[in-house]
Order: structure tokens, then C-alpha cells, then sequence
């Protein structure tokens, strides 16, 4: 029995299921903190998108085509890589049916979105991808999250809001998200060195890195306090709960740990967050 647990969870986390349900959970929390009712499409959208940008990406530059790893994420990879091929393909039939039903103002926001999260790890200059670009890496990677879990709900949610408070919508989930990557820069700094690839976590190094995320977290907290709806209390108290729970993983996590803490813990945060404000709303109604 545990080996069969073992075994879905590995599927859970490494075929990247996991980190496409956490999107799922993000633009949900949009939709909370909007005010508004879910679009289906969205959410499966959001799913099938995250779902295929981190697999293809696993395919490009992850998997080797032979042999064994002696990383363990490495190895699975290795074994199930027509797996992973498989559910590429089968996220790219979802992502074109879930875009049938979109607006064109969503379908904007998704094709810039997809656009850079592509070329994230598509080899567009000779020496790959965008992540190439000294110190690019984590300020892509939380603003194409921050960018399809906010914006795209937002297009297609029909709501207006103004300009600067969705811009203030934007910011305070890229600071978030960026806080609760740097950990997985940390994690990368030797093999990121050894390859050349230039972060804000190899320049400034684990405790510089660290740090960076915590004042990321501050001025998210800040924003938080001086910008939130007084009519949402559940929302201020939980995301404030979730933005503490990050900083002491971060500091916990500032030491070397295993892929699963990261894969699964600094990532579930994300799926966490509007847990934690549905939880928050049902045990004190009204708020």
C-alpha cells in the first residue's frame, strides 16, 4: 500500500499535476478576491497551460534520453518520458478547447503570457532560452504566474476595476510568487554555477537570496495592509497567514533539502492560499 502511495505521489509532483492544480488554485483566489463567480474554462485552461509549459520544458532540457540519474526526480523522469510526452500533447488539445470559449481581451493577455513562457526554455539565442538572460529567471518566472493567474481571470471575469488597483492586483501576487521561487534558486546555486547559468541566487548567494525573498514578502505584506478592501477581512487575515507561513519555510528551507519540499511544500503554498480563504469564510461567515 505505501509503495502504491509512494508511487502517486511521485506522478502527483513529477509529471507536474501538482504545480498545474496549484495555478488552478491561484486563479481561483483571483476570482475570490475579485469578488466574482469562477469561469470553468479558465481554471481548465489554467491547468492544461501550466500543465504543458512545465512538461515541455522538462522534455527540452531535463530528460536525457538514456540511461539513469542519480538525482531521483532525474530518473523518473527518465522512465516516464513518453509519459510526460503524452500529457504535453493532451495539454495542448486542452489549452486550443478551453480557448474557443475565451474573450478576445483574454485571449491578448494568454498569447503574451504563453509567448514568454514558451521562450522561457525555447531556444530562442544560441545560448538558450530567456531564463539565460543574467538575473532574468525569477522576474519571468513570477511574472508569467502573476500575469495568467491575475490577468486572465480578470479579462474574462468581465469586471472593471481601476488601472492602478489592478496593477496593485498584479504586483502584490508577483511578489509573492517571487518570494516562494527564490527558495528553489537557492536549491540550484551549484549546479547553476557549474553551468553558467547567471541568478539573482548565484550573484548574491543562499543568505542574500534569502534575505531578498523575506523583503519581497515585506513589501507584499505592506501592500497587503495599505491596499486591501476593508469589506474582505477573510482575504487580508488569510493571505497575511500565508505570506508568515512562506517566510518561515524560507527560512527554514535555507538549508539543502529534498526535491519534495520544494516540489511540494514551497508549491503548495500556492494551492494553500485560497484554501486558506475559503477555510476562513465558512468557519466566520459574513466576513
Amino acid at each position: 500500500m505505501s509503495k502504491l502511495i509512494s508511487r502517486w505521489f511521485d506522478f502527483l509532483v513529477f509529471s507536474n499535476t501538482f504545480i498545474a492544480i496549484c495555478a488552478v488554485g491561484q486563479g481561483w483566489l483571483t476570482y475570490m478576491l475579485l469578488g466574482a463567480g469562477p469561469d470553468p474554462e479558465v481554471l481548465v485552461l489554467l491547468y492544461f497551460a501550466t500543465a504543458f509549459v512545465y512538461n515541455a520544458q522538462a522534455v527540452l532540457d531535463k530528460i536525457p534520453k538514456g540511461g539513469t540519474s542519480v538525482y531521483y526526480r532525474i530518473d523518473w523522469l527518465i522512465r516516464h518520458r513518453r509519459l510526460i510526452r503524452t500529457l504535453s500533447f493532451i495539454a495542448v488539445g486542452g489549452i486550443l478547447a478551453c480557448a474557443l470559449f475565451l474573450k478576445a481581451a483574454t485571449w491578448l493577455a494568454l498569447g503574451v503570457t504563453g509567448l514568454l513562457a514558451i521562450f522561457y526554455s525555447f531556444p530562442l539565442f544560441k545560448t538558450g532560452g530567456l531564463r539565460q538572460v543574467p538575473g532574468l529567471k525569477l522576474f519571468l518566472i513570477a511574472g508569467v504566474w502573476a500575469s495568467a493567474c491575475v490577468l486572465i481571470p480578470y479579462f474574462e471575469s468581465g469586471i472593471q476595476l481601476e488601472t492602478g488597483k489592478l496593477v496593485m492586483l498584479w504586483l502584490k501576487r508577483f511578489l509573492f510568487i517571487a518570494a516562494i521561487t527564490l527558495p528553489f534558486d537557492i536549491k540550484d546555486i551549484a549546479t547553476d554555477r557549474s553551468t553558467g547559468l547567471i541568478t539573482l541566487a548565484t550573484r548574491l548567494g543562499a543568505k542574500g537570496a534569502s534575505l531578498l525573498a523575506i523583503i519581497f514578502l515585506a513589501v507584499y505584506v505592506a501592500l497587503l495592509y495599505y491596499f486591501h478592501q476593508p469589506g474582505q477581512p477573510a482575504s487580508f487575515y488569510s493571505l497575511l497567514f500565508s505570506a508568515l507561513l512562506a517566510a518561515m519555510l524560507i527560512l527554514y528551507g535555507s538549508k539543502q533539502r529534498k526535491d519534495f519540499f520544494y516540489l511540494f511544500i514551497f508549491d503548495g503554498i500556492l494551492l494553500l492560499q485560497p484554501a486558506i480563504v475559503v477555510a476562513t469564510r465558512l468557519i466566520v461567515p459574513g466576513v
